[in-house]
């Protein structure tokens, strides 16, 4: 379990749910948001901090979960790639996030980073999708059961993104 949880008796409460617990293990400590079932948030908080009441918790442990992405939320940015070879030709230029966190599902694939200084907006490019400030990132489903997520890798890691050969951001 991720230690990075200031409260222990809630990181006792996360460890129960393993849906919750793996995506805390994967992000750290993020802005995660509890979803309805059709997607819309339940609740908001603007910070890791106000997401780590025992409510909360206790809300996002039944419900669907996305994360929110940008600064207040120590950093956390997304690339969604809708096409996997696409995804793997970015990792060529790209090597050192071959280990960083990485979700597919129905939206594609979608790897996590952490990013110090200037983080784009978030933008749609030729070749994928930047998830910049306050975008929200669907990461479990636990009651429709048509859409599967699955991690790929284990943590974010901090990174500089480079162009694929020949490509533009």
């Amino acid at each position: 379990m991720n230690t990075s949880l200031p409260n222990p008796l809630l990181a006792q409460y996360v460890q129960f749910d393993e849906s919750l617990r793996g995506i805390y293990d994967r992000l750290g400590p993020s802005v995660l948001i509890p979803l309805d079932d059709d997607g819309k948030p339940l609740a908001v908080a603007a910070s890791f901090t106000e997401t780590q009441s025992a409510e909360y918790l206790r809300r996002l442990s039944t419900s669907n979960i996305a994360v929110r992405c940008g600064s207040p939320r120590a950093n956390l940015c997304a690339i969604m790639f809708s096409e996997e070879q696409v995804f793997q030709t970015f990792l060529l230029s790209n090597p050192g996030l071959r280990e960083t966190a990485v979700l597919n599902g129905p939206e594609g694939v979608i790897l996590f980073i952490r990013i110090e200084g200037f983080r784009p907006r978030t933008t749609t490019l030729p070749f994928c999708k930047w998830l910049g400030e306050a975008a929200t990132v669907r990461l479990c489903l636990r009651r429709k059961f048509t859409a599967t997520y699955k991690w790929l890798n284990n943590c974010v890691a901090s990174a500089n993104v480079r162009n694929p050969p020949g490509g533009r951001w």
